[in-house]
């Protein structure tokens, strides 16, 4: 048939890998690696264990349950891979090829396709530069969302991703992959209006409220008979740079609605896009992303006019990228796209922010669906970002060879090969609990409120679910999650789950659905003033209660025999890390009850307890270059030719991960916890919060949230974004020292240490 077929089998003393192409040689040997070497080979790490006489293999065979495999959203290039190098590159498409990947998204180097394509129409670098933004926000100028803002681009950056993008495409394509590459899908530069006043163009709709000309965005009507001339322009000057695989993947609608919802208008549109690109090449092949039918506001998406858009291309031209179809599926809504071939994928992170959570059932029950009864005709990973909760996406790609069975079972296999041999049992039953606690029922990552801008709103104040196990030893009143828009300070201290609920429905903020179906807890009663040894008790009866504690311990019990295993080393601080956020939502509550009751003095220690763990969250954060802002920021430095380049860069690679737009547009959307940005740009304004708080209670007033963040904007986040301050890029202390004593002070220790 048309689906490739993997194999192993011993062969003289030897492992022999059988596969239909390259990629599925490479996927035997991941498959060998996996369940025979019991090792794993991610993303971060890069670390496998090769036995000095490895086991053989019986004779086994495997087919593809779907003919591909596809890899990486548009807006990967922004959130992870902005700055990656050709060393990284190399180790990642081996990655690639290793989990079957063969349809990846390959986006480098388009810059120089519109300064050649542009050319033609007369159009100077000078004007494109008032066009192109900067690196970090390449993705979003390139679906026509901003423009310009990050910018002007330089010739030597555009230059150097020219060769990067043909050493990645030489690569993949040695490996038998087909990249998609990008074409024509609209937007056009400020100056092309202006030297061919009468193109029928409309300004695209407005994303995020990106202000002046950043915001402002032409698109060129599909319907204009000078958009074929274009979209051939850009597919024959691509060609020119990268040769072509016929696969090009275009979002017109990327979030916006557009400008009519006819359905010959709808219809036109997008049979204009497909026939600009099979001008320049016959057998071109459109790769939609399908994430507009779900996400564009207003509803504009109805069945009929998603219909019109679809039919007007032929099956045989459009495949679709049903984006985030195990958590928001559109082929069930659509009668699997009305025909046309879609691949089904976990998104699942969103501004690869870091969160430990997901879910493998939902992964598993949706793709099975979808291979059974609709048009699929791949499985891919469409994570905005990387080097986040790996297990969601290696169990989403092991379904394309059946690789992927119980998710339970397979969470406790993964854990067995991931931290050594040595540790393998206990890491099997270790993973298990994780996966209980993380990954059973869970939704997508979120970096957690030390990494966003500071609120004193109680909907900030909400404690994580199942982080504290409420008992008879603590009295009073507490919500372990709070409805939107709940202020706890500003009710009196006799909070009963009733009225909460009585407050929630005269608010107009419970949507219809009762708190206890929101899974809200309470206990009935007054809250007591309490001491700050009480406070103090109350925090460490729930850190001790978090699930995420035991499991902390039980993997620092394994720094014996697997201290040197890189994935080890990671994961320690990837659950660390979770739950010093946890044990901060904790002191975050803790705040705002001293604050509510208007002490003083206990509002004041606790301001104190919730910045260190600030700092503790650094210390960890720092132990290990994967968690550590100075690798991104060294990875953009490198990319310039001078230091005033390398400035500009950096400039990017700051801004994205902390106010994504000059006044905070989009403010900690691709927030990271990171090492170094925890202690030069999370803490200072979470201490500035801090000390307007206490001032607040000291003064008998009203915390001001408007007010505060118009400080904060202006006195913390706009000066940090054009600091150079050079940030360590290795780490300051070891990883398993340093969480050891964290987990005692928060966790084993008799007392709370603050």
């Amino acid at each position: 048939g048309d689906k490739e077929v993997m194999g192993l089998r011993p062969a003289a003393g030897k492992v022999m890998l059988q596969g239909s192409s390259t990629v599925a040689l490479a996927s035997a040997f991941n498959w060998y690696l996996n369940d025979f070497l019991n090792t794993t080979y991610d993303w971060s790490t890069y670390e496998v264990f090769i036995p000095s006489s490895p086991p053989m293999p019986a004779t086994v065979n495997r087919t593809r349950v779907v003919q591909n495999s596809y890899y990486l959203n548009v807006c990967t290039y922004g959130y992870s891979l902005a700055f990656s190098d050709w060393a990284y590159w190399q180790k990642h498409i081996d990655w690639m090829a290793m989990q079957g990947v063969n349809m990846p998204l390959a986006f480098l180097g388009q810059e120089q396709v519109m300064l050649n394509l542009f050319a033609r129409f007369n159009i100077t670098f000078e004007e494109m530069q008032e066009f192109i933004s900067g690196p970090a926000f390449l993705p979003w100028f390139r679906m026509g969302n901003l423009q310009a803002w990050g910018g002007p681009i330089t010739r030597t950056w555009i230059t150097k991703r020219v060769t990067l993008q043909q050493q990645v495409l030489a690569r993949m394509r040695s490996m038998g992959m087909r990249p998609a590459l990008p074409c024509f899908s609209g937007f056009i530069p400020p100056a092309f209006v202006t030297k061919h006043p009468t193109v029928n163009y409309t300004q695209a709709a407005d994303w995020n409220r990106f202000p002046g000309k950043y915001g402002r965005v032409d698109l060129l009507e599909p319907t204009d008979e000078m958009f074929q001339q274009v979209g051939k322009a850009w597919v024959e000057e691509q060609t020119k740079l990268f040769g072509t695989d016929h696969i090009y993947q275009c979002d017109t609608y990327n979030e916006m609605s557009p400008r009519s919802g006819d359905l010959n208008y709808l219809a036109n549109s997008s049979s204009s896009v497909h026939k600009a690109m099979k001008a320049a090449d016959p057998d071109a092949i459109w790769l939609m992303q399908g994430w507009l039918f779900y996400y564009t506001p207003s509803g504009f998406w109805t069945t009929e006019r998603i219909k019109a858009y679809l039919d007007a291309v032929p099956d045989s031209g459009m495949w679709i990228l049903d984006l985030a179809a195990a958590a928001h599926t559109v082929w069930t809504k659509t009668s699997s796209f009305f025909g046309k071939p879609f691949v089904w994928n976990t998104l699942h992170g969103y501004g690869g922010q870091q969160g430990l959570t997901g879910n493998l059932p939902q992964i598993d029950a949706g793709f099975d669906a979808a291979a059974s009864n609709s048009t699929v005709m791949g499985v891919g990973i469409t994570m905005e970002g990387i080097w986040q909760n790996y297990i969601v996406y290696e169990y989403t790609l092991a379904k394309a060879w059946g690789r992927a069975g119980d998710p339970q079972t397979y969470a406790r296999q993964f854990g067995a090969r991931r931290w050594g041999s040595a540790a393998a049992p206990a890491a099997a039953r270790i993973w298990g609990d994780i996966y209980t606690a993380a990954y059973a029922t869970g939704g997508k990552p979120d970096a957690g409120p030390i990494t966003k801008r500071p609120t004193f709103s109680a909907l900030a104040l909400a404690a994580p679910r199942r982080n504290c196990t409420w008992t008879s030893e603590i009295s009073g009143t507490y919500l372990a999650n709070y409805p939107a828009g709940f202020d706890p300070t500003a009710l009196p201290y006799a909070n009963t789950l009733a009225a909460a609920q009585e407050w929630c429905e005269g608010a107009g903020d419970c949507g219809g659905v009762t708190l206890s179906q929101q899974r809200y807890e309470a206990r009935a009663g007054p809250v007591p003033a309490k001491s700050p040894a009480q406070e103090a008790s109350w925090v460490k009866l729930c850190a001790s209660a978090s699930p995420l504690a035991k499991i902390w311990g039980d993997m620092l019990q394994l720094s014996g025999t697997a201290g040197a295993v890189k994935a080890y080393r990671f994961d320690v601080v990837d659950v660390g890390r979770e739950f010093l956020t946890q044990e901060f939502a904790r002191r975050q509550l803790a705040l705002a009850l001293a604050a509510g009751a208007k002490n003083v003095s206990a509002t004041q220690q606790a301001a104190a307890r919730l910045l260190s763990v600030i700092d503790d969250f650094d210390a960890l954060l720092s132990t290990d270059s994967n968690f550590m802002f100075g690798s991104w920021r060294s990875q953009a430095r490198s990319w310039g030719s001078s230091t005033q380049e390398s400035d500009w860069l950096e400039f990017n690679a700051r801004n994205q991960v902390t106010l994504w737009g000059p006044n905070g547009e989009i403010v900690d959307y691709s927030t990271k916890a990171w090492g170094g940005l925890a202690r030069s740009f999370f803490k200072p304004r979470w201490a500035l919060l801090t000390k307007q708080v206490v001032e607040a209670v000291q003064q008998g007033k009203q915390f001001d949230q408007q007010a505060f963040d118009k400080e904060v904007l202006q006195s913390v986040e706009q000066p940090w974004q054009n600091c150079t301050d050079a940030y360590p890029d290795t780490p300051e202390a070891d990883t398993i020292k340093v969480a050891t004593a964290l987990y005692a002070k928060y966790v084993a220790a008799e007392t709370v240490l603050v």
